[in-house]
C-alpha cells in the first residue's frame, strides 16, 4: 500500500499489479485451449421423441494460460456464463454439459475429475451457521489431505486465522457474522486445500471497496509469495481495483473479448476504435459495450454483432500474438486427498458434538418431547377400563395414537434437523471431503443410542399411565415388547422421514408428504377401516403395512396376554347378549388371523415383513442422499 500524499488525502492506495515485483515462474501453469460447453435442454423423454435439437451455448472457443503469482479478474456480462466456467474447472457442474476444449496443468493434458482434485472454490453458497470460526476453520483442516502439507502446523493455521482478520471473531457463531467477515471466512476454508488454483465466484459483491482492496490484495500477497494462481470473478468494479490483478478476461456471449494485463486492457480497445469516453469508469464502459441489448430486435441485432466483431478481433490478435515456446512438462500440481474413513467418521462425529454444543436444543427438545406427549396420551388414555365393551376401542385408540397420530411430531423434529444437516453437506460433498452415503451410514450409527432413548421415553410413561401392563409375572415382559415394538416402529418412520428429507426442496413439502403417507398408513391398518372391507389390491397394501403389523402385535399383547380380559366382558351394556373374550375381540377386529396357529408365528411373520422394510428403506435412504447430494 502507498499513501496517496498528491492532494493530502486521508487513505491508503494499493500497490497495481505492474509496480510489484514478480519473478517470471514457469509452474504452476494453467492453460486452458479452445474451450466450449453447451447444454442440451431436452428432457430425458424429448431426447428420444424429438430429434430437434434444443442447446444452450453457455462458452465458445474460451483459451488463456496463466502461471504461479498471476491473479485473473474475470469480467462478464451473463453470470451463467462466468459459473460455468468456473463450474468446470472446479469439476463441480451442476448440469451434464457437453464439453470439449483441452485443461493443461504444468504441460500436462488431464481430465476435468483432475484439474478439479487440484482447484480449490470459493462458491456464493453460505456457510454453515451452527459453528464457530475456529471451529469451521479446525474442522476442515482436519478434513482435507494435500500433498503439500502445509496447514498441518497449528502455527501455520492461526496465522491464516490472523492475516484475514478472523482473531477477533474468531469465538463467533458463523451465523454471527457479517457478510464480509463470512466472505473472508470461505476464502480461508478454501486456502486450506492448500492448492495451486483457487477459483473464486463474485463473492466481492456488495462489498465496500476498502474491503473489496483487502480481499483482493490479501488473495495477491498469497499467490506471490506462494507461487500460486488466483481466478476471481467480480462485476465491474474501478479501474484502481481492476488494476490490483495482473489479469483481466472478459467474456461476453461466451467468448473472449479480451484477455491479457489489466494495465493495457484501456489501451487495446483504444487501438481497436474504442475509447472509453472521460468521466466514466472504463470497467462499466466496456462491460456494457460488450452486453447483449434486448430492448429492441434493433439494438439486439446491433449488439450481437458487435460482440461477434470484437471476438473476432481478439481472436485473430491471438493468433497473430502466437508463438512457439518451450514445452516445460513438470510434476502436476498437488491434489487433494479424501482421508480414511475411520478419520473421516471420527470427524463427523466430532462436529455433531460440537454443533450439539452450539445447539443443545436441537438435539434435546427430540427427547423432552417425546417423553411430554407421551404423558399427554398417557392422561388422555388415563387408567383404560377392564370390564367396559367401551374399553377396548379405547385400547385400540390407544395403539393407533401412539403408533401414528402423536409420533408426528416427533417426525416434524426430524425434518428441520435434516434440512440443517443439508446446509454443510452439500458443500463437504461439493468439497469431496467424503463420500454421501458414508455419512449416511456413520450418522445412522451416530443416532442410533439417541432413537432407542427418546422412543422408549415415548413409549413407557404412556403405557404405564394408561393402566394396560398386566399385574404379576407378565408385566415386565409385557412392558418390555410394547416398548421394543413401539421403538422398532418408530425408528423405521425415522428413516422414512430422512428419505423424504433429503428428497424434498423444502420443509413444507417434506411435511405434506410425511403427513400424506403416514395418514395411508393409519387407513390401511384395519384400525380405521375392517379388513374384509379393502379391495383384492389394498389387502395387499394392508398385508405389508409396517403400521398395520405394529398395530397387530400391540393388540394381540393386551388382548392375549392379559388376564383380565381373559374373563367375560360385556359388548352391550343394556342387553344381554352373548359376551366376547379378548381373543374374540381380536379376532372380530381383523388384527388377528385365524391362519396362524400361535401369536409367535405372527411375531415371525412380522419380524420377516419388518425386515424386508428396514433392508428397503436403508437401500432408498442410501440412494436418495447420493443422487440428491452430488458434487454438483
Amino acid at each position: 500500500m502507498f499513501p496517496n500524499s498528491l492532494h493530502n488525502f486521508n487513505y491508503l492506495r494499493y500497490a497495481k499489479a505492474d509496480e510489484l515485483r514478480n519473478e517470471e515462474r514457469n509452474i504452476p501453469k494453467v492453460s486452458i485451449k479452445n474451450l466450449c460447453v453447451t447444454l442440451d435442454k431436452r428432457t430425458f423423454f424429448e431426447k428420444y421423441l424429438s430429434k430437434i435439437s434444443c442447446t444452450s451455448n453457455f462458452l465458445h472457443d474460451i483459451s488463456f494460460t496463466l502461471e504461479g503469482g498471476n491473479t485473473l479478474a474475470i469480467l462478464y456480462t451473463k453470470e451463467s456464463e462466468m459459473r460455468v466456467l468456473l463450474e468446470v474447472m472446479s469439476n463441480t457442474m451442476s448440469h451434464k454439459y457437453s464439453i470439449s476444449g483441452v485443461l493443461e496443468n504444468n504441460g500436462h493434458k488431464i481430465s476435468i475429475d483432475k484439474f478439479g482434485d487440484r482447484v480449490a472454490y470459493v462458491n456464493t453458497d453460505n456457510i454453515y451457521p451452527w459453528l464457530t470460526v475456529a471451529q469451521t476453520i479446525r474442522l476442515r483442516s482436519l478434513f482435507v489431505a494435500s500433498n503439500a502439507n502445509t496447514f498441518k502446523n497449528v502455527n501455520a493455521i492461526e496465522q491464516l486465522i490472523q492475516t484475514l482478520a478472523l482473531s477477533p471473531i474468531r469465538n463467533f457463531l458463523c451465523s454471527e457474522l457479517s457478510m464480509v467477515e463470512r466472505q473472508r471466512l470461505k476464502i480461508a476454508v478454501q486456502i486450506l486445500k492448500d492448492t495451486d488454483i483457487l477459483l473464486s465466484d463474485n463473492i466481492l459483491k456488495d462489498m465496500d471497496l476498502y474491503d473489496m482492496a483487502f480481499v483482493i490484495d490479501y488473495l495477491r500477497d498469497w499467490a506471490i509469495k506462494l507461487n500460486r494462481i488466483v481466478v476471481m470473478a467480480m462485476q465491474p468494479p474501478t479501474i484502481e481495483i481492476l488494476t490490483m490483478f495482473h489479469k483481466v478476461l472478459l467474456i461476453a456471449s461466451g467468448r473472449v473479448i479480451y484477455f491479457g494485463s489489466s494495465s493495457q486492457m484501456i489501451s487495446y480497445f483504444e487501438e481497436i476504435g474504442y475509447p472509453c469516453p472521460s468521466f466514466k469508469n472504463p470497467c462499466d464502459y466496456y462491460v456494457d459495450l460488450v452486453t447483449h441489448d434486448y430492448l429492441t430486435s434493433q439494438s439486439s441485432f446491433e449488439s450481437r454483432k458487435r460482440i461477434r466483431r470484437l471476438a473476432e478481433i481478439w481472436k485473430e490478435k491471438a493468433v497473430n500474438d502466437e508463438y512457439e515456446t518451450q514445452v516445460i512438462t513438470d510434476e502436476l500440481s498437488p491434489t487433494v486427498h479424501q482421508i480414511n474413513y475411520c478419520r473421516s467418521a471420527l470427524l463427523i462425529y466430532r462436529r455433531f458434538f460440537e454443533i450439539f454444543l452450539s445447539r443443545p436444543w436441537m438435539y434435546a427438545k427430540e427427547a423432552i418431547y417425546a417423553f411430554l406427549i407421551s404423558l399427554f396420551v398417557g392422561f388422555l388414555f388415563f387408567e383404560i377400563p377392564n370390564d367396559r365393551y367401551a374399553a377396548i376401542n379405547a385400547r385400540f385408540g390407544f395403539i393407533i395414537s401412539i403408533l401414528a397420530i402423536f409420533l408426528l411430531p416427533i417426525l416434524f423434529i426430524h425434518i428441520e434437523r435434516v434440512f440443517d444437516e443439508r446446509l454443510y453437506l452439500f458443500d463437504d460433498i461439493r468439497n469431496r471431503l467424503y463420500d454421501p452415503t458414508f455419512y449416511i451410514v456413520v450418522k445412522i450409527i451416530c443416532d442410533l443410542p439417541m432413537a432407542v432413548l427418546c422412543n422408549t421415553l415415548y413409549a413407557l410413561p404412556a403405557y404405564i399411565l394408561s393402566g394396560l401392563p398386566p399385574d404379576g409375572t407378565f408385566y415386565w415382559p409385557s412392558l418390555l415388547l410394547f416398548t421394543v415394538i413401539l421403538c422398532t416402529h418408530a425408528i423405521l418412520w425415522r428413516y422414512i422421514t430422512w428419505i423424504v428429507a433429503y428428497s424434498c426442496c423444502t420443509r413444507l413439502s417434506a411435511i405434506v408428504i410425511i403427513v400424506t403417507l403416514l395418514s395411508n398408513a393409519i387407513m390401511l391398518s384395519g384400525f380405521l377401516i375392517h379388513p374384509n372391507s379393502f379391495p383384492a389390491m389394498i389387502k395387499l397394501l394392508y398385508y405389508y403395512n409396517p403400521t398395520k403389523l405394529a398395530g397387530g402385535l400391540l393388540a394381540e399383547n393386551e388382548f392375549l396376554r392379559r388376564t383380565a380380559l381373559t374373563n367375560w366382558v360385556s359388548i352391550y351394556t343394556l342387553s344381554q347378549c352373548s359376551r366376547i373374550r379378548g381373543s374374540q375381540a381380536l379376532y372380530f377386529s381383523g388384527l388377528s388371523s385365524a391362519t396362524f396357529a400361535s401369536s409367535d408365528e405372527q411375531l415371525n411373520e412380522a419380524i420377516h415383513i419388518y425386515t424386508i422394510w428396514f433392508l428397503t428403506v436403508f437401500t432408498t435412504l442410501l440412494f436418495v442422499v447420493r443422487c440428491n447430494h452430488n458434487k454438483s
